[in-house]
């Protein structure tokens, strides 16, 4: 699988429970490819390029994905989660919860 568009990253995150979402460029570059969000008070940044994309937690990890789903697949706690993944792979290589279930 390819690398989802910019637009279709920008479109799941403007998911319910995803707050604070800004997309901005960084060191004067003319495309906007930075996004800053947050999820139960947790705050990401993602960089967007063609052929990858960085989830950035905190100051210190990083995580390199392809494409992002909100989905409630994932056998958790939560009815709706952010569901990161690379390449061709069936399982999620990152998740961050959204919204629990009561």
């Amino acid at each position: 699988m390819s690398t989802m568009t910019i637009e279709k990253l920008e479109e799941v995150l403007c998911s319910k429970g995803v707050d604070n979402l800004k997309r901005y460029s960084s060191n004067n570059e003319l495309f906007s490819r930075w996004f800053s969000f947050s999820v139960n008070e947790n705050s990401y940044k993602i960089c967007w390029y063609h052929n990858l994309i960085t989830l950035y937690l905190n100051s210190d990890c990083l995580l390199i994905f392809n494409y992002v789903i909100y989905s409630g697949t994932w056998p958790n706690e939560y009815k709706w989660n952010l569901q990161f993944y690379i390449e061709e792979s069936k399982c999620p290589v990152f998740i961050i919860p959204i919204e629990k279930w009561k």
